[in-house]
């Protein structure tokens, strides 16, 4: 027995030690612009002082505003959600009760080590009004001091021309990066709509890699142009044709960065498979990670082996375990009694659940940031047939299958592999019914 631990303990070193040294990391360069993407964007969160609510005590008395403007509002692009929360929980403008909700909402625990207790400037201002002809006009907080008196007016582009240049600025911003406040610089891109304007990025990074003497792009999207900051980041192999025209939009022949390959997901580089390990800022480089040859390539992502799991069915106490029900289509739907568009999309899984047969496709409920006894209530009284797992810090379901929002839902194939995700809706009930007539 001690033989066989030493054995053990041997090989899942080497694998450690392989895991870590064989990462590749790939000098990015910047690009400005949206290139080959389709953009997001993202509308500032305009402060009304005269409504109150959980942000109010969160609002900045700005200097130098433009007196001569009509419907003059002020808002804030937050470049890291989770570190303008956190500071302002710490300093008391958040309660405790909203701190958090926002935590189960965002399905987020704060992690001290990658928050900075002090605040920092994580987000920039924007301010929009009516010049005396009635022409909307905006300016930038651009040097993030909260004084517009340094700051020029102009007139964003229209929504048309998204796309175009022309109304390109360049502000400043703080992070907490790698245990240390770090100073960044980064263009925003602004247009006009009836009421205001609407943001985003539009840069990404592109890579060169050579292998079997062919050489290949890899792009990354902040965010879907929503973000600088890189976190949550999708990537891409641009010369991979075939591979993308999945995630090319008909219409403006253009890429979507949401159906790109998520950081700890897959893409596959000539005749191999990559994992996209994320971007390092500090190095200027992107990181991925050559396949273990011996890895089933268990992902996320559509097409793909869904990860596997066994753990108790809440209410009959049996194991569920995803490879057992493997010949037949299992719908995975991560929700939660407390969400409310969970709640909303409950009659649509019940409308499919009674069209379909058990023996063709299973449905399973992983529940996340309830008690036992808030949803064995919620179950009963809504009279909901499948059986639940609670998601916990033992099997973190949640976690597994990256879930950052809810709801949300996940379909496997009787292979095993993901065929689609996030169905709602009437959409929902019509691919399984669909699918039950193949």
């Amino acid at each position: 027995m001690k033989t066989a631990f030493v054995i053990l303990f041997y090989i899942n070193a080497i694998s450690t030690v392989w895991a870590q040294s064989n990462i590749i990391e790939l000098p990015f360069e910047k690009i400005e612009g949206y290139g080959p993407f389709v953009n997001g964007y993202i509308i500032p969160s305009w402060e009304d002082s005269s409504k109150v609510n959980e942000w109010t005590n969160t609002y900045i008395k700005l200097k130098g505003l433009p007196r001569n403007w009509q419907q003059l509002k002020q808002g804030r692009i937050l470049i890291d959600n989770f570190q303008y929360v956190f500071q302002n929980a710490q300093s008391g403008k958040l309660s405790k009760e909203f701190y958090e909700d926002l935590q189960k909402n965002w399905n987020w625990t704060p992690d001290p080590k990658t928050l900075s207790v002090r605040p920092i400037q994580c987000y920039v201002y924007v301010i929009t009004g009516l010049d005396n002809s009635g022409k909307r006009l905006a300016m930038l907080d651009s040097n993030n001091n909260l004084d517009f008196s340094d700051e020029q007016a102009f007139e964003p582009s229209n929504a048309a021309d998204v796309n175009s240049l022309n109304t390109i600025h360049e502000i400043s911003y703080e992070l907490f990066y790698k245990n240390k406040i770090k100073s960044f610089k980064t263009n925003l891109g602004i247009w006009k709509t009836e009421d205001g304007v609407r943001c985003s990025f539009p840069s990404y990074l592109v890579a060169n890699y050579i292998t079997d003497g062919s050489p290949y792009q890899i792009a990354v999207v902040s965010s879907n142009f929503t973000n600088p900051a890189f976190f949550n980041t999708t990537a891409i192999v641009l010369n991979d044709t075939t591979a993308n025209i999945k995630m090319t939009d008909k219409f403006s022949k253009k890429l979507f960065p949401t159906l790109m390959s998520k950081e700890g997901e897959y893409f596959k580089i000539s005749q191999s498979y990559y994992k996209y390990i994320g971007v390092d800022l500090v190095k200027n480089v992107l990181q991925i990670q050559p396949a273990n040859k011996y890895d089933s390539l268990y992902s996320t992502q559509v097409g793909y082996r869904a990860p596997l799991f066994k753990n108790k069915d809440f209410f009959e106490n049996k194991d569920i375990s995803l490879l057992d029900l493997r010949g037949k289509y299992v719908l995975i739907d991560f929700w939660g009694t407390w969400c409310l568009p969970c709640r909303q999309e409950l009659p649509y899984l019940k409308e499919a659940y009674n069209k379909t047969d058990r023996s063709l496709i299973v449905f399973l409920g992983v529940v996340s940031h309830d008690t036992p006894e808030t949803l064995k209530k919620y179950v009963e009284k809504n009279q909901i047939e499948w059986p639940q797992i609670i998601s916990d810090s033992l099997n973190n379901l949640v976690d597994l299958y990256k879930i950052k929002s809810y709801p949300a839902t996940v379909l496997i194939d009787p292979n095993g592999k993901i065929l689609v995700k996030n169905l709602r809706g009437t959409n929902l009930v019509n691919v399984l019914t669909k699918l039950q007539k193949k």
